[in-house]
C-alpha cells in the first residue's frame, strides 16, 4: 500500500487552456491532463464511465472533463486490478457537501468488493484524488493498495480542506 501527496497543476486554469469546461460537481480528469496539447487530445481511463455511473447511483453529480468536440478516447487497463480515473474535487463541491469524500470512498470500496467477488485481499485499486483549496491551489493524493487502505485517502483528503 502506497500513498503520496504532491502539488498539482491548477485544474481550472489548465482546463481553460485546453478549451474544456468544468462542471459544478465531481470531475473525472484524463490521463494526459498535464501533457495534452489540446482538448481534443485527451485520453480517459476506460473505467471512467463505470465510475461516473457508480457515483451517480450514489447521488453524486460526476462528469468527465468536456470539450466542445467530445471525441473521447479511452486508455484500457489490462491488469486484474482496478484503476480509477483521477477525480477532481473543487472548492464548491467540498463547501456544499463536506461528506462528499466519504461517499466517494465508500462507493469505490463497495464496488471494488463487488467487482472482485468480495475477495479484495491481494487485489489493488489505483486512485488519484485532486483537491482544490479556496485559493485555487490543487494537491493530488495518489493511492495504490487494497480496499481497506482507502480510509487513509479519506482522512488525508479531509485534512487538505
Amino acid at each position: 500500500m502506497t500513498t503520496t501527496i504532491e502539488d498539482y497543476l491548477p485544474v481550472r486554469a489548465r482546463a481553460q487552456d485546453l478549451g474544456c469546461e468544468l462542471s459544478g460537481g465531481l470531475v473525472m480528469l484524463p490521463e494526459n491532463f498535464g501533457s495534452a496539447v489540446a482538448g481534443d487530445d485527451l485520453h480517459f481511463r476506460s473505467e471512467t464511465s463505470t465510475v461516473r455511473k457508480l457515483l451517480r447511483a450514489g447521488g453524486l453529480e460526476a462528469e468527465r472533463l468536456r470539450t466542445d468536440r467530445d471525441l473521447t478516447m479511452f486508455v484500457h487497463n489490462r491488469s486484474y486490478d482496478w484503476a480509477v480515473p483521477a477525480i477532481f474535487i473543487g472548492t464548491e463541491v467540498l463547501k456544499a457537501d463536506p461528506d462528499v469524500v466519504s461517499v466517494v470512498i465508500d462507493l469505490i470500496r463497495d464496488h471494488m468488493k463487488e467487482l472482485f467477488g468480495g475477495a479484495t485481499g491481494g487485489r489493488k485499486v489505483s486512485l488519484e484524488v485532486v483537491v482544490e483549496n479556496g485559493r485555487g491551489r490543487c494537491r493530488k493524493v495518489r493511492y495504490e493498495g487494497d480496499a481497506a487502505g482507502l480510509k487513509e485517502v479519506e482522512r488525508i483528503v479531509r485534512s487538505m480542506r
